[in-house]
């Protein structure tokens, strides 16, 4: 799962997709006003600093309705300005993976033709009392199509009509018209006053499903165009008075205030996401049996879950399938909600599908790819083992010959010889070394290395590592320092490999340092005992920290074709310190020198 961040989380449309989110088992950062002020650019970059987003879905907006748009024009057109350009240029800055930047109808010229197509955004400037925040939102569609173009950002814009739901906004100063008409008539018993003559027309989208428009596009969508996001249905604002009147129980009197302005004259939009994912435009659907999407053969689990949803549980998402209009059926995730009337009645269910055919497709083709992958690396495992065994044989063939004509008196051999002699030794004992690093990784990966739990004197081991590396880090002029206190617990591990995984950090440093020294000190701690390995060396540089433990990596490719290694030892020295229930860390400044430390669990008796 991935890292997202919310902006307007704490919102109506947002609370919404932070809770299905973090449903879906993501890790969800929510960036609320109180917190985060995004038209200031430090606010801003905080933001982006605590959330580390792999994904942002930008909600963030100051809006309301035809009022609070007349008495705050400057106001929306900066805030909302400011808040787009900062989250877009820091979701570059931080590389982030994808950017969904919500947008609205409301960039829609305002005679516009019906429905409105996404073809036809700039054929006019937008109604008078949204132009301020229209056009705003119209920038931020221009920032993401430049963002894209210059610096890659996969930048995508969703457009959803009006919203309703489950802890809409109810404020009257700053409410939509459909909140507004619920609140007006469940305060009032007599008259109450409307803006306009109610014949402009509105398309209303229930909440969750847009949720569900936001996450199909994150997870689907990467093209530059924007994306009308609705149910394809109008109504005029005087007949929804009237079915809000019927819902409430509102029995007063309804008075039109023509010297208001009515805003658009209509919004209808033209969707086609319904059609594309079951094979039925939504007009089709409106009145329908949602039997009409299910298969014959249901399975008796669904069933029950819509019994539940209409018993007045909201159940999880689940998978099961869905039919198509031609008859065929698809996987699909399910959510169902009861809906409730103002009596708190349940009298429906939400439901909110997904088509999950491209998702478990991709899923078998993971498996299928994750077994192939299985295999070939114990095909490759196997195949390091044996050649690992059929190349040892005869390089210690080839050592000991060499160990035994050096050693023969000075007058059988020229120093000329001798000097040949000794670099086929050097490097037919590097090759041993690179042989038996992959002899041990073989083992490693496919789980046949046994290492000893044993009680094991550390101080013992260390001194011994001390002794081999001391001629090389005397030849180089370091200080080799040793700092072992009277106390230092036993350790639970197995001899050998505790020394060959110190000789690697010890031998590491000494190699990596030029001058100064390397400081060898073991410690008690709470969890068990520490031996830490401090140089004054190069350093490691921090974009090659992270993957420092890694098979064949090198510090620096010039270090290392300079200093030798096949970029294994540290690999294989935190696998064998996890083996033995400990772990080897890092840390590092480049050009000031590492300390590594490893981890080892001690027993209860002390030296």
């Amino acid at each position: 799962m991935s890292r997202v961040l919310v902006t307007g989380g704490g919102g109506f449309l947002g609370s919404h997709l932070v809770e299905r989110l973090s449903d879906d088992g993501h890790d969800v950062f929510v960036a609320r006003r109180r917190d985060y002020d995004l038209t200031r650019s430090s606010d801003a970059e905080r933001l982006f600093a605590d959330a580390r987003p792999e994904l942002v879905f930008h909600l963030a907006a100051e809006v309301g309705g035809i009022g609070a748009n007349r008495a705050n024009p400057g106001r929306y057109w900066y805030a909302n300005l400011m808040m787009g350009a900062h989250v877009l240029e820091l979701s570059r800055l931080h590389d982030v993976r994808k950017l969904l930047t919500v947008g609205t109808v409301c960039v829609y010229p305002k005679h516009a033709a019906i429905p409105f197509r996404e073809d036809d955004l700039w054929d006019g400037f937008p109604e008078e009392t949204n132009a301020p925040y229209g056009t705003t939102k119209r920038a931020l569609l221009v920032g993401g199509e430049a963002y894209r173009e210059q610096y890659g950002l996969n930048a995508i814009y969703l457009m959803p009509t009006g919203l309703y739901g489950p802890g809409d906004n109810f404020d009257l100063e700053t409410s939509h018209v459909l909140p507004a008409l619920i609140r007006k008539m469940l305060e009032s018993d007599g008259e109450i006053v409307l803006w306009g003559d109610g014949s402009p027309t509105r398309e209303f989208l229930y909440v969750d499903d847009c949720v569900e428009a936001l996450l199909l596009g994150m997870e689907r969508y990467d093209g530059r165009e924007p994306v009308n996001v609705g149910t394809g249905e109008e109504i005029s604002i005087r007949d929804l008075a009237e079915l809000v009147a019927e819902a409430t129980g509102f029995d007063g009197r309804i008075v039109w205030d023509t010297s208001k302005p009515n805003g658009y004259p209509r919004r209808k939009l033209d969707t086609s996401r319904a059609e594309r994912l079951f094979g039925f435009r939504a007009a089709e659907m409106i009145g329908q049996s949602f039997t009409l999407l299910q298969p014959d053969d249901l399975d008796d689990l669904t069933l029950a879950r819509r019994r539940a949803a209409l018993a007045g549980v909201s159940v999880a998402p689940f998978e099961t399938t869905r039919r198509r209009r031609d008859g065929t059926t698809f996987a699909a995730s399910l959510a169902l909600s009861p809906i409730r009337d103002r009596d708190d009645q349940v009298i429906g269910i939400s439901s909110i599908t997904r088509d999950m055919t491209e998702r478990n497709q991709l899923e078998r083709e993971l498996r299928s790819a994750l077994g192939a992958a299985q295999a070939a690396n114990q095909a490759k495992s196997h195949f390091l083992a044996m050649m690992s065994h059929e190349l040892r044989t005869p390089l210690q063939a080839i050592l000991g010959y060499t160990e035994f004509l050096l050693a023969d008196p000075p007058r059988e051999s020229t120093p000329e010889q001798k000097e040949d002699l000794g670099y086929i030794h050097q490097g037919g004992r590097r090759m041993l070394t690179l042989i038996n690093q992959l002899l041990d990784l073989s083992r490693i990966e496919a789980g046949r290395l046994e290492v000893g739990r044993h009680p094991v004197d550390l101080t013992g081991i260390v001194e011994a590592v001390r002794q081999d590396v001391a001629p090389q880090a005397s030849r180089k002029g370091l200080a080799l320092c040793l700092d072992l206190p009277e106390g230092v617990p036993r350790v639970m591990g197995d001899a050998e490999r505790l020394r060959q995984i110190l000789l690697n950090l010890v031998g590491n440093a000494v190699k990596f340092t030029e001058r100064g020294m390397v400081h060898i000190m073991a410690q008690a701690t709470e969890a068990g005992v520490v031996v830490v390995v401090r140089d004054t060396g190069c350093g490691i540089a921090p974009e090659a920290l992270p993957h420092i433990f890694e098979m064949f990596q090198q510090v620096d490719s010039q270090l290392a074709r300079r200093h030798g290694g096949a970029g294994l030892g540290l690999a294989i020295a935190q696998r064998l310190a996890k083996l033995m229930g400990g772990d080897i860390t890092v840390d590092s400044q480049l050009g000031e020198g590492s300390t590594f430390t490893l981890h080892l669990p001690a027993t209860a008796t002390l030296l």
